[in-house]
């Protein structure tokens, strides 16, 4: 059994985001599930965005350059997964001037093709069969995962897929993130 790995924000509490996502030399992308050729700057700065600053923090960043909470990885670790890459970072504030060392920023090694593209739901049909599919819901060929317990789906490389294994350690130690069925993902 997998799960989509995502953190909504919590339209009631709001939250914080980051200001903008640097454009970092040699680095072409933080989801092709390849490891990083060039090593980013030590650390990789970032900024929160001072409109929603006074929010809560995320657990789970995924856009731009993706962020964790040190202590998710450390759970993801525990479980045995071994093909995340970390790297420094900090998230400073251009209004109090702090600077927030909890979050790394993070590269899953691993694409895999396993969405079973006849049982899945396309927004539109048409497009592209690799990298961005746009799902209305994905059903998971748990043949082609091999058991791994994350990877980027290679059919809409935006997506963290997790063995349920890995789901029930996160669930049990990490308020804020989220599991979705595959077939509720949109993506």
């Amino acid at each position: 059994m997998y799960w989509m790995l995502e953190c909504y924000r919590d339209p009631w509490l709001g939250g914080r985001s980051i200001e903008s996502w640097p454009t970092l030399d040699g680095i072409a992308s933080w989801v092709s599930g390849e490891p990083l050729h060039t090593p980013p700057p030590r650390p990789i700065v970032l900024y929160w965005d001072p409109e929603d600053e006074a929010g809560p923090a995320q657990p789970l960043y995924k856009a731009g350059i993706p962020m964790v909470r040190r202590d998710v990885i450390e759970t993801l670790r525990m479980a045995g997964v071994d093909n995340v890459e970390t790297y420094e970072l900090e998230v400073r504030s251009h209004v109090t001037g702090d600077v927030d060392v909890s979050f790394v920023a993070f590269n899953i090694i691993g694409v895999v093709a396993a969405a079973d593209m006849g049982a899945s739901k396309i927004v539109q049909d048409g497009g592209p069969r690799w990298i961005a599919v746009p799902f209305d819901s994905v059903v998971i060929d748990s043949k082609a995962a091999h058991d791994l317990p994350i990877f980027r789906l290679a059919e809409n490389v935006s997506a963290i897929v997790i063995h349920d294994r890995i789901k029930r350690q996160l669930e049990a130690r990490h308020a804020g993130l989220s599991f979705v069925k595959p077939e509720s993902w949109v993506g």
